[in-house]
């Protein structure tokens, strides 16, 4: 019974963790893509405005922004809400004995 307590839990996890990254993705992303182009812009003009830095080459990126905003967000949403959902299902499968006596 515990077994499919925490898979139910998971399960419940994943489908939340689905529906926070469509809402981070619509709404979310654009504001952050709107904050990385200003830093981006604000970085251009510091280093404009020193002689040394404009021979200087910038370091390439690790993940490009379009992985970041869909595959890491996605994965780690989604991760994060299986691993929610089987805690709450450890948690209910060791309280429920305890508050068996309890109505609702």
């Amino acid at each position: 019974m515990e077994k499919h307590v925490i898979a139910r839990g998971a399960l419940a996890g994943a489908i939340g963790g689905l529906f926070a990254f469509v809402f981070g993705r619509i709404m979310v992303e654009p504001i952050i893509g709107r904050a990385v182009a200003f830093e981006e812009a604000r970085n251009a003009a510091e280093h404009a405005g020193h002689a040394g830095m404009a021979g200087m080459a910038e370091e390439p990126e690790l993940f490009t922004r379009a992985v970041q905003e869909n595959l890491g967000l996605g994965a780690g949403l989604i991760l994060f809400g299986i691993a929610m959902g089987a805690l709450f299902g450890v948690a209910y499968c060791i309280a429920a004995p305890k508050l068996a006596q309890w109505t609702p």
